[in-house]
């Protein structure tokens, strides 16, 4: 996988990561409104109060808009930071799943996309960036030591024995001009 496309992938999980927060904070917005919610199990009916949950959807829903700010920005930390913060949240709203199906499915389908486009294709990413640094250092060392070469070349005695001192700058353009 090249680089370009690789990138492409980081943006679409950001954008995922974008909106999987923004969904997050609406269930936090709207179980702060909804503060009781009633659901059935097993034939009995139970209420509960939805209020800490909300506060708690909102405020994850901030980090994962954050984690999709920094995948924006390439921090390396990112990535891994993303994959994590998404299982979470799919194990979160499966625990949301009684209170609010659809945006949950909606959600978990969301986070598994993301969770796709993060780790599809991570060694091939990381690998081509390994490649560029070494390609980066065998370059500057083919330069530094074809550079030493003539200067050591310049600067050798001639076989007779007999020492030609060389010319400096000033005197090469005095000779030359």
């Amino acid at each position: 996988m090249n680089r370009t496309r690789s990138r492409g992938w980081m943006l679409f999980a950001a954008t995922l990561l974008f909106l999987t927060g923004a969904i997050n904070i609406i269930q936090g917005i709207t179980a702060l409104f909804l503060t009781d919610n009633l659901f059935n199990f097993g034939g009995e009916a139970f209420f509960f109060n939805l209020t800490p949950w909300g506060i708690l959807l909102g405020l994850w829903g901030l980090l994962l808009v954050a984690a999709g700010f920094a995948l924006t920005t390439r921090q390396s930390w990112a990535r891994i930071a993303a994959v994590v913060l998404l299982a979470i949240n799919i194990v979160a709203q499966l625990a949301f799943f009684a209170a609010n199906p659809l945006w949950s499915l909606a959600v978990v389908a969301i986070d598994l996309f993301a969770i796709y486009a993060l780790t599809a294709g991570w060694s091939s990413a990381s690998a081509l960036e390994e490649e560029r640094e070494s390609e980066r250092g065998t370059d500057e060392a083919s330069y530094r030591s074809g550079y030493e070469a003539g200067v050591r070349e310049s600067r050798e005695v001639p076989s007779s024995g007999a020492h030609v001192p060389q010319p400096t700058r000033g005197e090469h353009a005095r000779r030359t001009g």
